[in-house]
């Protein structure tokens, strides 16, 4: 037989001695290439700790496992939220703790020690001003207590902005002629055409100015038959020479003079109606001080004040401090340059775009979000602790009659401090056991997450070592599967 015919009949049998295609070598490639692939993936999760490092590493468990992500954070979160809850509770709740005591009980105090009959008139006036005082301290306490700007005794204040008064401005100076004044309305005088400028300079033109003057009766300042006067020099020229005597001082009245005879022009966008009280003696008629605001908030009427506006150091000035609050005003201190401070603060005021500071009546509910999805939320009522709210705002201590009628709306405002206090408290009990159980929930799934998407490194170890064997063995046999090829070679010699 022929060396040729019996070669290619053998190739045709068995198929194995072929020279342009290397099936061995092939598959040896293609496990090779599979094995290194293993190999890289085992590298990757030992070094990331991840099983998961890809969508395709496992589809479905990425899903779950970025939801259960989503969860996890929003229960970190939601454990800030608490704390931040249980903080703005300490505070309200310590706020409340210094208005019962000393506050509360101090007033009570006072009002079982002037129920004694041993006290006179004049001792219960001293214990009334002591009241005054720490009324004055809970509405402090109450208005100015906050956590992260949030009022949590008092109402909101909302901001609404006013427009200028179209350009009018009807103003009654009401001065105390008293002795002492002498000084100060020399200042106003001097400093007028400087305040009428600060108003004008806002779009206010159309100015009319009054005067009254006050000690025990009050009295118009008549300008040729009319309360009003629009000529600077001339208002200037009589408060320079007012005369000066009396020694009563009683402003309320004067006040009420004014709304009731003079005829304030009305503005369709914010109040042209204007009061400026000058004094530095304290009121002798105060006891009109709830009348007075009433006619003066009725007419629309802004009070003005310059005084001594400390509280500490002058008995009149709640009073004037309260009018003035009451009505939308603003007031500055009767000092040496309190001249400049009335251009720069009232006057500005006066013909400004101010902004009205108005109370919500309602308290606002607080929703604390303390889970990680919606409807996870805690409830938090406030308490308006005001002396209004309290109902303590007429307590008195004289007559003994009204002490006693006022010892009953004491014992009722402490109690209502006393229950908001438990309630408070019962809050803080309640974020504290949320807290915990967000705790051992976000736990948990962290562990439940981690089993999904975490690596076992011991596992991948393992899987590691022999996807090194197989690639070895692998890239073994593609050599060895080129040596097959080779024997063709010896056929053809």
């Amino acid at each position: 037989m022929d060396i040729n015919t019996e070669l290619a009949g053998t190739m045709r049998k068995g198929q194995t001695m072929r020279i342009n295609h290397n099936i061995a070598a092939l598959n040896a490639l293609n496990r090779s290439n599979i094995n290194n692939e293993n190999v890289a993936s085992n590298f990757q999760r030992i070094s990331s700790g991840l099983r998961i490092n890809r969508a395709s590493d496992d589809a479905a468990g990425l899903s779950i496992s970025e939801k259960m992500k989503a969860l996890i954070r929003g229960l970190g979160q939601a454990q800030n939220n608490i704390e931040d809850g249980k903080s703005l509770v300490s505070v309200a709740e310590s706020a409340l703790g210094l208005i019962m005591n000393p506050n509360l009980q101090r007033m009570r105090e006072l009002l079982i020690q002037g129920m004694n009959g041993t006290y006179t008139q004049e001792d219960r006036e001293k214990m009334q001003t002591e009241i005054d005082q720490i009324k004055q301290g809970i509405d402090e306490i109450a208005n100015n207590t906050e956590f992260n700007t949030t009022k949590v005794l008092r109402p909101p204040l909302v901001e609404e902005a006013s427009k200028p008064s179209g350009g009018v401005a009807d103003i009654v100076f009401v001065v105390d002629v008293s002795q002492s004044m002498d000084e100060h309305q020399q200042t106003v005088a001097e400093n007028l055409e400087k305040f009428i400028g600060s108003i004008e300079s806002k779009g206010v033109t159309d100015i009319r100015m009054g005067l009254v003057t006050y000690t025990d009766n009050s009295q118009i300042v008549d300008f040729d038959g009319s309360k009003w006067c629009a000529d600077i020099s001339r208002i200037s020229g009589i408060l320079s020479n007012l005369p000066n005597g009396g020694g009563i001082e009683n402003g309320m009245t004067a006040m009420q003079l004014v709304a009731d005879q003079y005829d304030f022009r009305e503005s369709v966008s914010s109040s042209s109606k204007h009061i400026i009280l000058l004094t530095d003696e304290r009121g002798d008629d105060n006891q009109k001080y709830d009348d007075t605001v009433d006619i003066l908030k009725n007419k629309g009427i802004q009070v003005h004040g310059v005084y001594d506006t400390n509280p500490l150091s002058s008995e009149y000035s709640s009073y004037y401090n309260s009018l003035v609050d009451e009505t939308g005003g603003k007031s500055v201190y009767i000092g040496s340059d309190w001249g400049d401070k009335l251009s720069s603060v009232i006057g500005e005021h006066i013909g400004s775009e101010s902004s009205v500071e108005i109370d919500e009546d309602k308290m606002p509910t607080l929703h604390f979000q303390v889970g990680p999805a919606e409807g996870h939320t805690f409830k938090v009522e406030l308490m308006d602790a005001r002396v209004s709210k309290l109902g303590i705002e007429d307590v008195c201590v004289d007559p003994i009659e009204n002490a006693e009628e006022s010892l009953k709306k004491i014992d009722e405002a402490m109690a209502k401090v006393s229950s908001k206090r438990s309630e408070f408290g019962a809050y803080y009990n309640a974020l504290e056991h949320i807290g915990n159980n967000v705790g051992n929930y976000q736990i948990n799934l962290t562990n439940a997450q981690s089993v999904i998407e975490s690596a076992d490194i011991a596992k991948e170890i393992a899987e590691l070592e022999k996807n090194k064997i197989l690639l070895q063995a692998s890239q073994s046999m593609i050599a060895r599967s080129n040596e097959v090829v080779k024997g063709v070679l010896e056929l053809l010699k």
